[in-house]
Formats: structure tokens, C-alpha cells, sequence
């Protein structure tokens, strides 16, 4: 963070959501305790990257947005089909 007293990263939740998280910051402590979610979680837009403003008064997240669709196309000219292997 542009303090310098905690740092922010990507990380999963409980529920296996990706997110950011901030985290206290001090060289050789486990400050793993104080790890605290920095933007709100969803199961549908998962975090993938994200900035923060040097005045760390907003952080902007990266979504990842997944497709599942396949589509069939015939017909377009000039395009044939695959030859069946022999």
C-alpha cells in the first residue's frame, strides 16, 4: 500500500472466490492475522488483477470474464470443412 505499512494481493476465500486482500506489513513478523478482504468477493466476476491510487483512496479490480459458448457456423464461402483423416 503506498504507506508501506500493509501490502495487497490476490487471493482466494473461504469459498474459493479470487479477490484482493491488504495485509499489515512488517519485516520479519507473521502479520498473516491481519489479512482482511480490500474489495468485495463474487463467484461470478473473480479478481485477477487489480491497482490502487498512491493515495490508496481507490482500488480498481480486473475481472476475469469466462465464456462457456460454442458456436456452429455454415455456409461462409470459401471455407470448407475438415477432410476426415485416413
Amino acid at each position: 500500500m503506498p504507506d508501506g505499512r500493509a501490502i495487497a494481493f490476490t487471493a482466494s476465500d473461504e469459498q474459493g472466490r479470487a479477490g484482493v486482500f491488504v495485509q499489515d506489513f512488517a519485516p520479519g513478523e507473521d502479520t498473516s492475522p491481519s489479512g482482511r478482504p480490500l474489495l468485495p468477493f463474487s463467484a461470478e466476476r473473480p479478481v485477477e488483477s487489480f491497482a490502487i491510487a498512491p493515495a490508496a483512496q481507490r482500488a480498481v479490480p480486473a475481472v476475469t470474464d469466462a465464456t462457456d459458448d460454442l458456436v456452429s457456423v455454415s455456409g461462409l464461402g470459401g471455407i470448407e470443412p475438415p477432410r476426415p483423416r485416413r
